[in-house]
């Protein structure tokens, strides 16, 4: 019987962790795009040259599945939203929106050093692009070829070294075209 219990409480643990470690890598790939020399061992090997299109294809990516996922895995904590897809849930924002505000909050008052190490300018912008309610339907509705790359980093810009990389559309950098579609959850 305490297998069984022990079992449950793992996957609940599972579940709870589950935005941290997507938010976490949202969090990565802000920092890819910001400051790409930061996180030079993420993304190049030891003796290798930069490669610019690898970078901010890694970072864009990083960004769009994180959040992504974090929006799934907060609202899958919500007994009533587990077997329903980010698309159904878009329409839906005002019921999430205080779990997602929550969440945010939370993150950045346990995981302060973290971040604070990743870069001390996020303790300040906060990136949560998420809390966007516009922004948050975008994202269910995987219209990423509308989503520039500095309104998904959250306040940051993207690190010049990286910019010629990013197709430019009315002279923004657009991140849609880097990152691919991916399927409803």
């Amino acid at each position: 019987m305490s297998d069984i219990s022990s079992a449950g409480n793992t996957i609940s643990e599972a579940i709870r962790l589950a935005p941290y470690e997507s938010y976490k890598k949202y969090l990565i790939g802000v920092q890819t795009l910001h400051n790409p020399n930061v996180l030079r061992g993420v993304h190049t090997s030891p003796g290798e040259e930069v490669d610019p299109a690898a970078v901010a294809l890694n970072g864009a990516s990083a960004i769009w599945s994180g959040l992504k996922e974090t929006m799934f895995n907060v609202m899958r904590c919500r007994a009533e939203s587990k077997h329903t897809s980010l698309l159904s849930n878009a329409l839906r924002y005002d019921v999430y929106a205080e779990d997602l505000k929550d969440f945010v909050d939370e993150y950045y008052e346990h995981e302060q050093g973290w971040v604070k190490n990743l870069n001390p300018d996020l303790l300040i912008v906060r990136p949560a692009p998420f809390l966007d309610p516009n922004l948050y339907r975008q994202i269910c509705e995987v219209r990423a070829e509308r989503l520039t790359a500095e309104r998904l980093m959250g306040g940051l810009v993207i690190h010049n070294m990286l910019r010629q990389d990013f197709e430019y559309k009315n002279k923004e950098p657009v991140i849609g075209l880097l990152v691919p579609k991916m399927h409803q959850t």
